[in-house]
């Protein structure tokens, strides 16, 4: 046992020290990552009930003239085999979080840290364009909100040092996140988009 777990490490650092592709299971789905000249990329898919899913990927570079990181967040496509980019942006800010809002059909949340707080955003595809629906900041993580009526809403909360402030309520409206309502902290799931 301790050494099929030494081999497994061995071959592990060897393919990430030659930049070989180094294939990760998780969730069911196999994630390609790989170092190529400081490039690291992460793909995850999106189901947005097409026949294939769409591919979300960041991609990290070094911009020597700016000696600083850069993240292009890249959403791509499959059109007659291969992959289209459809949608794309560049940020110097760190990814934390890439997920669906629901299995298939649901929109995409994404979570990026730079400076200090979380830069939130959700996209929605809708036909052939994704489309940025919410983009909004703070110092908390988002509370993804699933209402009876199959629709969702966004609470995010702002903070002062360690006291919690007013909690923005989004609800999906005309293909769009609107903030209705603010409220205190306490009272944030009430009446949550009614």
């Amino acid at each position: 046992m301790k050494t099929n777990k030494l081999i497994f490490i061995f071959i592990f650092c060897f393919l990430y020290l030659t930049s070989l592709p180094i294939f990760v299971l998780a969730d069911g789905e196999c994630e390609i990552l790989r170092k190529l000249d400081h490039q690291k990329i992460i793909s995850v898919p999106w189901d947005v009930g097409l026949n294939e899913p769409l591919k979300v990927v960041v991609n990290e570079s070094f911009d020597k003239k700016e000696k600083i990181h850069i993240r292009e967040f890249a959403i791509y496509r499959h059109v007659n085999n291969h992959l289209k980019k459809i949608y794309s942006f560049e940020t110097p800010d760190h990814p934390v979080s890439i997920s669906q809002t629901q299995d298939s059909g649901g929109k995409l949340l994404t979570i990026w840290i730079g400076g200090s707080a979380y830069h939130i955003s959700v996209y929605y595809f809708n036909s052939n364009n994704v489309i940025r629906v919410l983009e909004t900041g703070s110092r908390m993580f988002p509370e993804l909100i699933h209402l009876s009526s199959g629709a969702d809403a966004f609470i995010i909360t702002g903070s002062n040092g360690n006291k919690l402030n007013e909690s923005e309520i989004y609800c999906w409206q005309n293909n769009n996140y609107v903030m209705l309502k603010k409220l205190p902290f306490e009272r944030r799931f009430e009446k949550v988009c009614k």
